[in-house]
């Protein structure tokens, strides 16, 4: 056998990247606009049905095509405290330079009192075991180095937790009351001392609207309604967002007087006449920011899941279902692979230990990246790469292939 036929049996006969472009074989949908951090580190908007190919905003390293699922905005005023509620009599402007899109539209908190100090909002949600996400981007002003921030439900059952924005760190998050667990919090920094800051929770509060609070403070304190040893504290803050019914952020939804909501995305393609049914291969790279809720959806073949992300890597749809031993990883890259052919199935992530069974796949015609058929269970992350070879690969490939 010449080397050139062994070069070609070895090659990918599919070979798409989406760091940067789609590939022709590919259609993208999207029945809304979309945030996305561009090349420059700012924060950009994408219009309707236009793919967003987001970078990292502080390496300014590309991260892939980002692939969310439909979600909205709860909280109206995402960019105006001074619509906000207020308690204390802090001093609130929404005009100051250099806000993550570049704009200026920072908002500016100041305590003008060491009693408690505080801006806030109200949010309706439409049941009482609703899970919630809180973010907000902030940047430490010039006196104190911390932010907190509250959810709510009927009074004293509530979450406080605090960000240090001169460490990047979290704090402790306090709950009071009852009716509220599952809490989690996170820190990301984008460029320029700003950090994007979230926590959310699970709650059987029965109370209809989640009360939203933020305030600065000089002492760490975990309570957003805390006095201070200082009496002119301050942050800004910026793209405050709350999504109902999910538990991790996603890109920044902008709002004014009511909720917006953001379409799902939606990648597929019909024209599969180069796949084989009978045997070959396929290896996703990706990056999942952030924990996954459920399932995240990595390539579907016709209600097939080739590759989905559970609490470990899974193929099949129900059963007989197959899964990895090993977890997938969190805001890195990862790469999932898939072989097959008539009678066998072998899954591999990141070259851990490949799982296998004598299952056979049957396909649909219709491919779908980053989530499923029904454009249901999202990636909510970045899709770099797609493999796909007219072969089986064994186990030895699919670990070195995927490592």
């Amino acid at each position: 056998m010449s080397m050139l036929i062994l070069y070609q049996k070895k090659r990918a006969a599919i070979d798409w990247s989406f760091l940067s472009s789609l590939p022709s074989y590919l259609t993208y949908a999207r029945a809304s606009s979309g945030t996305y951090f561009g090349v420059d580190g700012l924060l950009k908007t994408a219009a309707d049905n236009e793919p967003r190919f987001e970078y990292d905003p502080v390496t300014h390293e590309p991260l892939g095509l980002l692939l969310e699922q439909q979600i909205t905005n709860s909280l109206p005023r995402s960019q105006d405290i001074t619509a906000w509620g207020q308690t204390g009599s802090p001093t609130r402007t929404n005009n100051e330079s250099g806000a993550p899109d570049g704009s200026d539209t920072w908002n500016r908190f100041t305590r003008t009192t060491t009693s408690p100090s505080y801006i806030s909002r109200s949010v309706i949600k439409s049941a009482a075991s609703t899970p919630a996400v809180l973010s907000f981007y902030a940047k430490k002003g010039s006196v104190g180095n911390y932010v907190a921030a509250r959810i709510q439900g009927a009074y004293p059952n509530r979450v406080d937790t605090v960000f240090n924005l001169d460490a990047g760190t979290t704090g402790s998050i306090t709950i009071g009351g009852s009716g509220f667990s599952g809490t989690s919090s996170g820190i990301k920094h984008i460029g320029n001392g700003v950090y994007r800051c979230w926590v959310a929770i699970s709650t059987s509060d029965t109370k209809d609207t989640f009360y939203i609070a933020l305030s600065a403070n000089s002492t760490g304190s975990t309570q957003v309604d805390a006095t201070d040893t200082a009496a002119d504290s301050n942050a800004y803050f910026w793209g405050m967002q709350v999504e109902l019914n999910s538990m991790r952020p996603s890109s920044y939804i902008p709002t004014i007087d009511t909720p917006v909501t953001r379409a799902a995305d939606s990648l597929s393609t019909t024209n599969i006449s180069w796949f084989n049914a009978t045997q070959g291969a396929v290896v996703v790279q990706f990056i999942i920011p952030n924990q996954i809720q459920t399932a995240s959806q990595l390539a579907d073949m016709g209600s097939y899941q080739i590759c989905n992300i559970q609490a470990n890597l899974k193929a099949g749809t129900y059963s007989p279902a197959l899964y990895t031993t090993n977890t997938y990883p969190i805001n890195s890259i990862g790469k999932a692979g898939f072989s097959y052919n008539s009678s066998s199935r072998a899954l591999c992530l990141n070259g851990g230990v490949v799982a296998s069974s004598i299952a056979a796949p049957t396909f649909g015609n219709t491919l779908c990246l980053g989530h499923t058929s029904t454009v249901s269970q999202h990636l909510n992350g970045y899709l770099r790469a797609f493999k796909y070879y007219n072969r089986a690969l064994s186990s030895s490939e699919l670990q070195r292939i995927t490592i």
